[in-house]
């Protein structure tokens, strides 16, 4: 696969746990979905309610830790 879609698709997953992360964190403090997605996700993010379920779906550190080795980057994930 080209380097550049890989690089693409990194991208993407990390947005993806950025968005997971900050679901996380106030879904542990009693935030409501709705309020978590109007609050915090749509201001920041521009995305759509369906989109950000599928987010919460992904499981994006697998998928970055797999691109990362194919890529050969040596970073530390979240």
């Amino acid at each position: 696969m080209n380097k550049k879609v890989l690089f693409k698709e990194l991208n993407f997953n990390r947005k993806v746990l950025d968005v997971q992360e900050i679901y996380l964190h106030h879904s542990a403090n009693g935030a409501s979905n709705e309020w978590i997605f109007i609050n915090k996700i749509h201001p920041s993010f521009h995305i759509s309610r369906s989109t950000f379920y599928e987010y919460l779906t992904v499981n994006a550190k697998a998928k970055i830790k797999e691109l990362e080795q194919k890529l050969n980057i040596k970073e530390v994930t979240k």
